[in-house]
């Protein structure tokens, strides 16, 4: 197992659609590869090393026992970032009817 260490899609892992294929993206803390899909020795060592299209290590190797012994608390949580809500002024809502008298 691997543990990813940096945003990236996988060209090797994608679901082929009429407009494109898209590709699975893997965020920082998630597990590589994903659960169902087998990688060859050969994609794990180019991602591994910075012999990728991203010039960096994407992912790294994790054992067994530091996987079993991992907590889902101790995982990264992936949070969505936040954006403050913008106050509006509320403008009176007309009912139908003087909606109709108005026209």
């Amino acid at each position: 197992m691997y543990r990813v260490l940096h945003h990236f899609h996988d060209l090797t892992d994608y679901k082929a659609t009429k407009a494109g294929n898209i590709y699975h993206e893997y965020e920082p803390g998630d597990t590589y590869p994903r659960q169902g899909v087998d990688v060859s020795p050969e994609r794990v060592a180019m991602l591994t090393s910075s012999e990728n299209a991203l010039g960096m290590p994407l992912i790294e190797n994790i054992g067994q026992e530091e996987l079993a012994g991992a907590d889902q608390a101790e995982m990264p949580v992936k949070e969505m970032p936040v954006e403050p809500q913008k106050e509006t002024e509320e403008k009176p809502r007309r009912s139908r009817k003087a909606k109709k008298e108005t026209s």
